[in-house]
């Protein structure tokens, strides 16, 4: 007699091994979607520490050192750099001024609620008019 598997055994075998690569699958996922918000969030800091650089340097002018502009509103691609095409942004930097003359700067991505810097505020000395 012949020593082999029966189609119970093969299938039971087949659901474990199903189960155990979606788990591993998933997993890698979740990994891979942090790595990425991890991304993002050491970009908007660089550029956060950028801005204050430049803004210790030229003033209330460190956006047109910056970012060659001076709106109040700079679009960035998935690569965080700067974009003229709206169709083309991820990322919505804002800011203003406020009655004390200190910078608010947010970083928005673009059709979500979510914000990688909400209302941050530089301060005012540095962008006082002489």
């Amino acid at each position: 007699m012949k020593k082999s598997f029966t189609l119970v055994e093969v299938l039971v075998a087949t659901m474990v091994f199903t189960i155990c690569f979606a788990a591993i699958i998933t997993c890698y996922l979740m990994v891979n979607k942090q790595t990425e918000k991890e991304y993002e969030y050491l970009r908007a800091e660089a550029i956060c520490r950028d801005i204050a650089l430049y803004g210790d340097e030229f003033g209330r002018d460190w956006d047109l050192a910056y970012y060659n502009e001076n709106d109040g509103e700079i679009y960035l691609d998935q690569s965080f750099n700067k974009t003229d095409e709206y169709g083309e942004t991820l990322y919505i930097i804002t800011y203003s001024y406020n009655g004390s003359n200190q910078l608010i700067l947010s970083i928005k991505v673009k059709g979500e609620s979510r914000y990688l810097v909400k209302d941050l505020n530089y301060g005012g000395l540095r962008y006082e008019t002489p």
